[in-house]
Order: C-alpha cells, then sequence, then structure tokens
C-alpha cells in the first residue's frame, strides 16, 4: 500500500456518484485514498445504478491501494447477506439487493473494506463515534479501546447479534439512544476530548466542524486532502 503519511484523499459519501470521484481522483495521480462508504443508494435510483456502481466498486477495490470504509447504506446491503434483518436502511430494495449479491455475495465486501482507520492522528469513519457512546464501553480512553469495540462488533455480527456500533440512534428513528459509528448524527455528535475525527453520512450545504472534529458530506462537492496530520479542504465541484 501507498504511504498514507505523505498525502491521502478522504472522499465522503459518494450515492453512485461514480464520474465524480473518478475526476477527482484524476486531479491527484499516484495519491491514495480513503473512502467514508455509502457508496450506494440515492434519491429515485434503481438496479441500474446500482450494477453501475458495484461493478465500479468492485473494480477499484481490486486495483487501487486505496481504504474503503463502510457506511449505513452499505451495511444494509452487506447485513442482508449476511443474513441479519435489522440492517435496514431508506433506499434499499429486494431489487437493489439482488444486483448486489451478484458483486459481493455473502461476506464477500466486509473482506475488502473496514469501519474506521487511524491515519496521520485521525479517527476516520463514516459517522464517526459520539462522547455518549464513547464513554459506555471505554476503559483507558484511548483509540484503541474504540479499535476493540469495533472488533467485538463485528464478531457479533456475524452471528446475527445487534451491536450499538451498528444501531441508528433515536434522531434517526433507529432503537439506540444515540447513533453508531454508521449512524451517528452530526447534530447530536459530541467530540471525544483527545481524539479527532472525520466522518461524513450527515450532509449539509458546507463542511461542518466541532472542535477538532469534521464532517466532509457536502453531496461531494468538497472532500480532504490530509497531509502530515493537516486537513485541507478542496472543492470537488
Amino acid at each position: 500500500m501507498r504511504d498514507r503519511h505523505n498525502g491521502c484523499l478522504i472522499i465522503p459519501d459518494i450515492h453512485h456518484k461514480i464520474d465524480l470521484v473518478d475526476r477527482i481522483r484524476d486531479n491527484h495521480p499516484g495519491v491514495p485514498a480513503i473512502f467514508l462508504g455509502d457508496y450506494f443508494d440515492d434519491f429515485f435510483d434503481g438496479p441500474s445504478q446500482m450494477e453501475v456502481t458495484c461493478r465500479w466498486l468492485k473494480r477499484a477495490i481490486q486495483s487501487r491501494d486505496d481504504t474503503f470504509l463502510l457506511g449505513n447504506h452499505c451495511f444494509a446491503y452487506l447485513s442482508y447477506e449476511l443474513g441479519v434483518r435489522w440492517g435496514y436502511c431508506s433506499g434499499w430494495t429486494v431489487a437493489k439487493q439482488q444486483v448486489f449479491h451478484r458483486y459481493f455475495p455473502a461476506g464477500a465486501l466486509l473482506q475488502s473494506c473496514g469501519w474506521i482507520i487511524e491515519c496521520q492522528g485521525w479517527l476516520i469513519s463514516h459517522a464517526g463515534i459520539t462522547r455518549a457512546l464513547y464513554r459506555s464501553f471505554s476503559k483507558r480512553n484511548t483509540s484503541d479501546d474504540i479499535l476493540q469495540w469495533i472488533k467485538d462488533a463485528e464478531l457479533a455480527l456475524m452471528v446475527g447479534i445487534s451491536h450499538p456500533a451498528f444501531l441508528a440512534g433515536n434522531d434517526r428513528g433507529g432503537p439506540a439512544r444515540v447513533g453508531g459509528i454508521l449512524w451517528c448524527d452530526w447534530g447530536t455528535f459530541q467530540p471525544i476530548k483527545g481524539l479527532r475525527q472525520i466522518m461524513g453520512h450527515t450532509p449539509g450545504k458546507s463542511v461542518r466542524y466541532k472542535r477538532g472534529d469534521v464532517c466532509l458530506d457536502t453531496h461531494l462537492h468538497h472532500y480532504g486532502l490530509l497531509e502530515n496530520g493537516g486537513l485541507t479542504i478542496l472543492e470537488g465541484k
């Protein structure tokens, strides 16, 4: 893998906008990227858009030295493949699931993607981890606690057990008090002292900040460039 410490793109929620992603990549030849998930689903989309995006994603995973994280819209299709029925997300349909299955049957997508990554002093995930949830499991107040918590959540997922990491909060119509790493809404997100996070998930007109944390989801109007621990915001279109 190319050295992400020398420079790395942070590309938020795609939702089928793969042509725009390719243009962004063309502007930064040779620079690896971390994708924040949610490759699928958009308003009024269907199986044909799903087909194009699945084909692009499979090719991208195989041919690039990039990191692909999972979001709630990814989780809906992945969890269905694993026999889990509590992973539903708006936008999911049986027809799109059938397309997804042809490209990523069973746990294939999970084998190629992750939930969270540490890079240049940042914790990077789809929706971030809010302080209230962090306090419910952290013992040492370190990022290692989060990484172990995610490993435990994945083990639970593989046997069909729900875990707070993957549940939606009440603010997004879910059963949990606060949303997990796939569902935490920026409006209710609270920073964790001593940790810097980059996330997407909650769309807005502009990049948003809380203390040192950043929400990049602007429908790909913006993306990030990490260099030596510093985050530069660039315009996507």
